[in-house]
């Protein structure tokens, strides 16, 4: 549902609901370009940020306390005062999406940091209720000579490109019960892809606004003519979201290949240090001290996170503070210093000096080789596809893209073919470019189609195509009916028609499967690799016509969200369908 309506809106206001880090901007309809960023995450609690942590804290009823850096700070007083057994923490909890269409529905839990669960769709309506009343205070503020409502403003929520349909209508359905827009205004809202929406922002922007790059006087951008290929690379805390995009003729751009990408996000370096100090102190004391000092902890993993932004390929020793708890409980706990272990662990490069954890820098690298590794391989694999080695830019962006080691390892493997770029404060290309993606969504004309879809059907049975499906009464109960196919380059609101017979004259309701594989010589839906990916509920309710009535089912596809419509063709009254994805019928 990205194609908006032809509706007057005075703004476009963007959320980027990421796995570690949130935030959102907005600019208005006479001054697209003039984006606003909120700056005063973390002024609470005396500092500011462009992004706030995606946690959230709940009463023990389930009931908002706090998001962000508060949510951080008001769990953390509730551990230390041993309090939090009946509230709800939740931090890093959008990688739950990142799921296959079984492992999907409205009923799915998320479990709390204490054990306790709630419905992941509660969490994430109560992230999102908070971001948007967030951000329309600040929107008040901005715009005192003039009153802006909820719906002047056409709203972009930002989801990795590689999540399925599933995920998709899950943010969309906690956006309608977050009173973003309604269920009957559901064009007021966008569903943007994180890496196109970068993209967007990095074409435009001027050559010496990428880190390192000097040349222009501010208002030169890249060369981009026609038929110019770039892939844009979103390294963020849960996943890497890569989409390549071609330039066309009209200065649109279409995808050059479907988007990919996987669970490579800098939390994982994040885990690798975890573990690195469980293997230097043993997991068991690790784990009662972080249970017993949580601000402490949290300190310590601050520090972490400050130093993984700025560890370099040359940089020397990387030295973290033991706190005074900590070295206080080691001597309970182990009997002896926080130096007898450290000088006794199997750690290599890694000592006690003037009461800091001090770790060398080959050993810091070292956090950051794995997953490093993962996304350097499948970039070069991408490269390696017909039609992606004459690229000629590959952008990083996104939160974990701000590491010097990625960025570094990127030039190095890359820059002797493909002019890597890095913008300037790459965390935020996605938030910026989302709100040019709702000004403009025009500005994407096609995309591959990440699959094959089609609807299950009853046809003549064809011994070549229907072999090995469900024969009666010489006709294929099971024939998939394709739409599109995977790996297709698809037209945004590409039209695909299905005519449908009511089973019996005076049927007012059907259920309509939509299917999905990764082949594209799909023929029956119970081939191995067909899927059921979502139920087409059919509400019919003029019976003229009985059994004998064509109702036309269209699905339009090309845009960020399969969209569907349906017409009584006996009588040209418009049927009510829609497409649900999250049906717990498809886990059946």
């Amino acid at each position: 549902m990205a194609t908006p309506t032809n509706q007057t809106y005075l703004m476009v206001a963007a959320i980027d609901f990421g796995t570690t880090y949130s935030g959102y901007a907005f600019s208005f309809m006479s001054s697209p370009d003039d984006i606003i960023v909120n700056k005063n995450w973390g002024a609470d609690v005396g500092f500011q940020s462009y992004k706030t942590p995606t946690s959230v804290l709940l009463s023990p009823e389930g009931e908002l306390v706090a998001f962000g850096f508060e949510a951080c700070a008001k769990y953390t007083t509730l551990l230390e005062e041993n309090e939090d057994k009946d509230y709800y923490f939740f931090d890093r909890f959008k990688m739950r999406l990142h799921a296959s269409y079984k492992d999907l529905d409205r009923s799915v839990y998320l479990t709390a940091k204490n054990g306790r669960t709630l419905p992941a769709l509660d969490v994430f309506t109560h992230a999102l209720r908070y971001l948007k009343q967030h951000m329309m205070d600040a929107i008040a503020e901005v715009s005192q000579s003039m009153q802006i409502r909820e719906e002047d403003i056409r709203w972009v929520i930002t989801v990795p490109a590689i999540w399925n349909d599933a995920a998709k209508q899950f943010m969309r359905e906690a956006a309608y019960d977050a009173n973003i827009v309604s269920k009957a205004n559901a064009k007021k809202l966008v569903i943007a892809l994180e890496p196109e929406s970068a993209s967007l922002f990095c074409r435009e922007l001027p050559v010496n606004q990428f880190a390192g790059e000097r040349e222009g006087d501010g208002s030169d951008t890249l060369n981009m003519a026609p038929g110019t290929r770039y892939m844009v690379v979103d390294c963020g805390g849960g996943t890497v979201d890569i989409t390549v995009h071609e330039v066309r003729p009209d200065n649109r751009v279409k995808e050059a290949y479907a988007a990919t990408g996987g669970a490579w996000g800098g939390t994982q370096v994040d885990e690798q240090f975890v573990a690195l100090t469980e293997e230097v102190f043993d997991k068991s004391f690790i784990d009662d001290y972080r249970s017993s000092y949580p601000s402490e902890w949290q300190q310590w993993m601050d520090s972490f996170e400050t130093k993984k932004r700025s560890t370099t390929s040359e940089s020397g020793s990387v030295n973290f503070p033991i706190h005074y708890h900590f070295n206080d409980f080691h001597k309970r706990v182990k009997g002896s210093d926080v130096k007898e272990s450290i000088d006794n662990c199997d750690v290599e490069r890694v000592r006690f000096s003037n009461g800091f954890l001090c770790i060398q820098g080959e050993t810091m690298r070292e956090l950051f080789k794995d997953v490093i590794d993962d996304i350097l391989d499948h970039v070069e694999t991408l490269m390696r596809k017909k039609g992606l080695s004459n690229l000629a830019y590959v952008f990083l962006v996104g939160g974990f893209s701000e590491s010097p080691l990625l960025q570094h390892a990127f030039k190095k493997r890359f820059s002797n073919h493909v002019r890597v770029l890095v913008p300037n404060d790459a965390s935020l290309a996605v938030v910026r470019g989302a709100v040019k993606f709702g000004h403009t969504p025009h500005l994407i004309s096609e995309r591959i189609s990440p699959r094959t879809y089609g609807v299950e059907c009853v046809s003549a049975y064809n011994s070549r195509l229907h072999r090995g499906g469900k024969l009666f009464l010489g006709r294929c109960m099971d024939a998939f009916h394709k739409f599109v196919e995977a790996g297709e380059s698809v037209v945004v609101g590409t039209a695909r028609n299905h005519i449908f017979y009511p089973l019996y004259p005076d049927q007012t309701k059907a259920n309509i499967n939509v299917y999905g594989s990764y082949d594209t010589d799909t023929n029956i839906t119970s081939a191995p690799g067909v899927e059921k990916l979502g139920i087409t509920v059919l509400d019919m309710p003029e019976t003229t016509g009985g059994a004998d009535r064509q109702i036309k089912i269209t699905f339009y596809f090309g845009d960020t969200e399969i969209e569907v419509d349906a017409v009584d063709v006996t009588t040209g009254s418009k049927a009510n369908v829609e497409v649900n994805f999250l049906d717990d019928n498809i886990r059946l």
